[in-house]
């Protein structure tokens, strides 16, 4: 236990956040979501571990999407650019030869320790700071089948001697009718 007992009492609600340029209600909000979505983290994982011939649980795949997204809201770039990794490399898994190999499932429980330790970091009323190796070996995980081309797929009404065909309009867009009214008020057409 601390020698001063207001070390235990969270900060003032003013200088929440404050120290890392966020306002106390997305502190908060993102405090609150993060201690959520890394329990899940943990919580999947988990599962995975104990058979990890099964795919990705969508829950852990949302719980490090909406990391990232919270963290980008809030401008917590570290914890964002690993969350996005992170989820990247599981997105792969889905499509890898050997989605149970374990040293990989140990960089993704890598990945999830840092996560939490970065969210205690910003807890703290710390920056987070990044570790560049654990991101190179995130991107490096689960590298997708050999039989994978790396072309482009060919999309609908566009062709390799064009390249600039529009694709079609919508039968919505198609069936409306031109109108001579403006579709926004005219003081907003002036800008």
């Amino acid at each position: 236990l601390p020698d001063n007992v207001s070390e235990l009492r969270p900060p003032p609600a003013a200088t929440r956040g404050a120290s890392l340029g966020i306002s106390p209600a997305l502190y908060d909000i993102f405090q609150e979501e993060a201690r959520t979505h890394i329990a899940t983290l943990h919580r999947e994982f988990s599962e995975l571990v104990a058979d990890p011939s099964r795919p990705t649980p969508f829950a852990m795949l949302r719980a490090v999407h909406t990391l990232a997204g919270i963290a980008g809201t809030v401008g917590i770039a570290v914890i964002r650019t690993l969350g996005v990794a992170l989820e990247h490399a599981l997105l792969r898994r889905e499509t890898t030869e050997n989605p149970a190999d374990a040293e990989s499932l140990e960089r993704v429980r890598q990945a999830i320790v840092a996560l939490e330790s970065m969210a205690d970091s910003v807890a703290a009323g710390h920056p987070p700071e990044t570790d560049p190796d654990l991101l190179d070996t995130l991107d490096a995980l689960y590298p997708p089948p050999a039989a994978e081309s790396a072309e482009f797929p060919e999309l609908p009404g566009i062709t390799a001697e064009t390249g600039d065909a529009a694709p079609a309009l919508p039968s919505c867009a198609a069936d409306a009718s031109p109108t001579d009214e403006a579709p926004w008020p005219e003081e907003v057409q002036d800008y």
